[in-house]
């Protein structure tokens, strides 16, 4: 074993060195690192669009909860309205008019006084097996997100209906006799100005309408004539509907929303912001109907002798 020698008790150099030289340097987690001179989300060199930083970024979220609040608003708005008015195939229910008279004009004699205007009615993105419906906001400041998403408007006319068939709303509670909205297009218009110049107008008269075929307008494309419904037999039974109904009703009831509000249920595109507006005047104005044995008051039977 001649030649090989161990060190006992003894350190090498090497090791001596290595020894003075760790005790000499700090542990890693207390050493201090210098600050980078460029923050990280500056260090792109090519910011990818979908990212957003400083100012940018802060009004992204900003957007955000404004959109979130509109959406609230529009929610709400929607939950408030009355129902539109809406048959399926082979259905037939009675109705009465709360509005809809003759114009006393004589130059414009047997004509139903209504008011038009452009209306959406869109698939919900949410729901797709339902519809909603919006006032065209085309020719107001800003513009209507639904033309710009590419949905046509269609002119409509709007009156107010009470619908004396039962039905079960979402939450199961069955009601019946409830105010809603009659949708009248091109076609339909033209069913109601011929009815109304022959029973006198359409307010506080009854009929029955009935849908013959799934092509057919969702209000119907019958009417028969059941009888008039007078103002003050109505109020003794329907005192809930506050009748007749005024020009603040239609503000309330007919459905326009803002373009934010539009815009934050997911139609549209692009950020144009318009003024929030107010929705058309609606209405027929209410005036006196003409001389007849259906007039207001005329002949008002008992509230059982009601027809429905």
């Amino acid at each position: 074993m001649s030649g090989f020698k161990v060190n006992v008790g003894k350190t090498a150099p090497a090791a001596v060195a290595a020894a003075a030289q760790n005790e000499a340097a700090p542990a890693p987690e207390a050493q201090n690192e210098a600050a980078p001179a460029t923050p990280p989300t500056a260090a792109f060199k090519a910011q990818p669009s979908w990212m957003k930083t400083g100012a940018a970024a802060d009004d992204a979220f900003a957007e955000q909860s404004a959109s979130k609040a509109d959406f609230g608003i529009a929610l709400d708005k929607r939950k408030a309205l009355p129902y539109e008015f809406w048959m399926r195939p082979g259905e037939e229910k009675r109705i009465t008019f709360l509005d809809g008279y003759l114009a006393t004009d004589p130059a414009e004699q047997g004509r139903l006084i209504y008011n038009a205007f452009r209306f959406h009615t869109v698939r919900n993105l949410k729901f797709p097996t339902k519809f909603d419906s919006y006032v065209c906001l085309g020719e107001e400041p800003g513009g209507c997100p639904l033309c710009e998403g590419g949905d046509e408007s269609t002119w409509v006319s709007v009156f107010p209906i009470i619908d004396h068939s039962a039905f079960t709303n979402q939450q199961g509670v069955t009601r019946q006799h409830e105010v809603k909205l009659f949708i009248a297009k091109s076609i339909t218009i033209k069913l109601l100005q011929k009815k109304a110049a022959k029973y006198g107008g359409l307010a506080y008269q009854c009929f029955d309408f009935s849908r013959t075929d799934s092509k057919m307008a969702r209000v119907g494309d019958q009417m028969d004539y059941v009888g008039p419904a007078p103002l003050e037999a109505m109020q003794a039974k329907f005192p809930e509907h506050n009748l007749p109904l005024d020009a603040d009703w239609y503000l309330k009831s007919v459905p326009y929303f803002t373009r934010d509000e539009i815009m934050s249920m997911g139609y549209g595109a692009g950020t144009q912001q318009a003024p929030a507006g107010s929705p058309p005047s609606l209405g027929g104005g209410q005036p006196p109907p003409p001389a007849n044995d259906n007039a207001i008051g005329a002949g008002v039977p008992e509230d059982d002798n009601l027809p429905f």
